[in-house]
């Protein structure tokens, strides 16, 4: 039986998560920046938050229509995404900064 709720809600993640990281970082900045721009609490914290809508996404979809998905896997592999994502980020921005990765500087 699909759990019509569930459904709904992992389909509102999508667009979110869509706003958030591809809308409004244009728009906050007035344009791309450089990796090696963005601090490392922001490449962290988005990087958290975007494992979390990623992950829950999934989840909450197999919730929803996969019978017997056990609720525990979901609590316990939403959180495991966002740490994993929030890992990534912060190697993500180690290497931009640590290689000086700038959009406006091309190597030759």
């Amino acid at each position: 039986m699909l759990n019509y709720l569930v459904a709904y809600g992992a389909t509102a993640l999508c667009p979110l998560g869509i706003l958030l990281f591809a809308i409004a970082p244009t728009a906050w900045s007035g344009g791309l920046v450089s990796p090696a721009d963005v601090p490392w609490s922001g490449a962290v914290s988005a990087g958290a938050l975007f494992g979390f809508l990623a992950y829950a996404t999934y989840d909450l979809s197999s919730l929803a229509t996969l019978r017997g998905w056990p609720l525990r896997l979901a609590l316990a592999d939403t959180p495991w995404g966002a740490a994993f994502a929030a890992d990534a980020a912060a190697a993500g921005r180690w290497g931009a900064g640590a290689h000086g990765i700038r959009p406006d500087k091309a190597p030759a």
